[in-house]
């Protein structure tokens, strides 16, 4: 959920953060130490790594054929809460 309302806000990276933080200071609202700079808030998280990841499935279920012996087994593609689809959106940010 987080990514999606990041990505509505237009923050698609930690750097993004940095842009925030700095107008606010040209605004007077921030204070800063003269060694802080915008790229101070580049490459301290992956947004991949700290809000989805942690939610996705650590194994793909597997479903068993019907009951009846009809019909076959779900393909990969259709397996519920798979990683890779977890991860499809992964790159909408970027």
């Amino acid at each position: 959920m987080v990514l999606t309302v990041f990505g509505e806000w237009g923050i698609g990276e930690d750097c993004d953060f940095g842009e925030i933080v700095f107008n606010l200071i040209e605004e007077g609202v921030f204070g800063k130490q003269e060694s802080d700079q915008r790229s101070d808030f580049c490459g301290v998280i992956d947004f991949d790594d700290a809000f989805r990841a942690p939610f996705c499935p650590k194994r793909v279920p597997r479903f068993p054929r019907a009951r009846n012996g009809s019909g076959p087994a779900r393909t990969s593609n259709q397996r519920a809460g798979s990683a890779s689809a977890c991860h499809a959106g992964a790159s909408l940010l970027h």
